[in-house]
């Protein structure tokens, strides 16, 4: 029958398109994240880099803004396909599908937290300070996850090193746990839009 022998043909409709839209988007991410990673200095060098992209290149304002923008889009399609996946699935039988989803919400997550400290301002200052102590909570060994999280006992260059390292990779491990999630939503034939 139709859900035996899987056809994308027969049953994609504009639910099912916002699992590929958000694949076009993380990829978009990647491509302009490239882009930005190329001029990006760390540390105290951070606004006059950012400034010099800006001005003397011509694609550098432009990446900057396409991954501002494409960082939206991804959160406004995440959510979109988060509210259709617990309307429709609710209590199905795809819980693989759901557990794979939620690692790559989760990956999101950090990979805009990541994304947000390196835009070297006040306000990703204090971000980074003060997400990065919710780890000094945990009992015994919070204040060495501390300082190895900021490599050192306050926010420095290295703290946002650690942070754009961190960015530069949660994409790439995204994509892998994407092309899984895929791989498993295909698995059971388990088409539920």
């Amino acid at each position: 029958g139709l859900r035996r022998s899987y056809s994308s043909t027969m049953l994609m409709n504009w639910p099912a398109s916002l699992g590929a839209g958000l694949a076009t988007l993380l990829l978009w991410q990647i491509a302009t994240g490239l882009l930005l990673h190329v001029r990006y200095a760390s540390g105290g060098a951070v606004f006059d880099a950012l400034a010099v992209s800006a001005r003397d290149l011509a694609i550098g304002s432009c990446s900057r803004h396409l991954h501002a923008g494409g960082a939206s889009a991804l959160m406004v399609l995440v959510y979109s396909h988060m509210a259709i996946g617990l309307w429709h699935a609710a209590g199905s039988s795809v819980r693989r599908v759901w557990v794979s989803g939620w690692v790559l919400y989760l990956l999101g997550v950090g990979a805009s937290f990541t994304g947000y400290s390196l835009t070297g301002g006040q306000m990703s200052h204090w971000a980074i300070t003060v997400i990065c102590s919710l780890v000094s909570a945990v009992p015994g060994v919070g204040q060495q996850l501390l300082v190895l999280l900021w490599g050192g006992s306050v926010v420095t260059a290295v703290s946002v090193l650690r942070l754009m390292t961190a960015h530069f990779l949660l994409p790439i491990v995204m994509a892998v746990v994407a092309i899984l999630h895929l791989a498993l939503l295909h698995e059971g034939n388990s088409v539920w839009y």
